[in-house]
């Protein structure tokens, strides 16, 4: 069943596709794209694709194979199906130049799209949303700001991560754009050398020690605990065994000499 039309499926002719033999049942991922649902009843995804970071990764359930797919292979559409998959995960070159930039002075992502002048521009700007980190999920309003040009901003704040920004639909002219705000402790270079002294006063180390005294004690001292408790319970066993041995020992003795 097609959950909602995409680029993959055209030529494919889903409504004539016979049915699988069987496939693995999950949910799909939160904001994932569910392109193909099993049946209307259960709705269990059978074709999923999302954006991971600035790449698209995507789930097929069943397989190509004689296994669940014996009628697929044998299908009109089954090899145009393949190719229309494989294709979307390739890397894409979109009719439009695009671009993004966090803007760090208006706590802002700037986006930018160009669109050659061999490409026919949109009767109307689709609506495009920013995702980001921390579930955020804004629409950014995009205008026309030259010719051929258009370009968008909102204030995202200072969250840092992974940005998506892309239509709800695809479209050649408005392509998706991923921007990447580095975490704070990746933009640090070096290291704290007055934290380093300090923790290796506290922990009684010694900082940047020349690598010939590494292994020197300086007359310290390392108290190591040993168990005693395996050696006395041996003992203990041996001399029950011992009492034991020599009770009966001296019994048979007595009935020897009686005897």
């Amino acid at each position: 069943m097609v959950a909602h039309e995409a680029e993959i499926l055209q030529g494919v002719g889903m409504a004539s596709a016979p049915p699988l033999k069987g496939y693995t049942r999950f949910s799909s991922k939160p904001f994932s794209d569910v392109i193909l649902n099993v049946d209307p009843d259960r709705k269990d995804p059978l074709y999923v694709r999302w954006q991971y970071g600035l790449g698209r990764a995507a789930v097929f359930t069943s397989d190509a194979k004689s296994r669940w797919a014996e009628a697929w292979v044998s299908w009109p559409g089954f090899d145009k199906f393949w190719i229309n998959l494989t294709r979307d995960l390739l890397a894409h070159n979109d009719a439009s130049e695009a671009s993004a930039r966090y803007d760090n002075a208006d706590s802002s992502v700037e986006v930018t799209y160009r669109i050659p002048s061999g490409t026919p521009e949109p009767a109307a700007v689709p609506e495009i949303f920013i995702m980001g980190p921390d579930g955020f999920h804004k629409n950014i309003p995009v205008t026309k700001s030259a010719p051929r040009v258009y370009s968008g901003t909102l204030r995202t704040g200072k969250l840092r991560g992974v940005y998506r920004i892309r239509p709800v639909a695809d479209n050649a002219a408005f392509p998706e754009i991923g921007l990447y705000r580095p975490e704070e402790e990746f933009q640090e270079h070096g290291s704290n050398e007055k934290l380093l002294r300090q923790i290796a006063t506290f922990t009684g180390g010694r900082f940047n020690p020349a690598p010939s005294s590494v292994f020197e004690t300086g007359g310290r001292s390392i108290y190591q605990p040993v168990q005693f408790w395996p050696a006395l319970l041996a003992l203990a066993v041996a001399l029950t065994v011992g009492e034991l041995v020599a009770r009966k020992w001296s019994g048979l003795i007595s009935r020897f000499r009686r005897s």
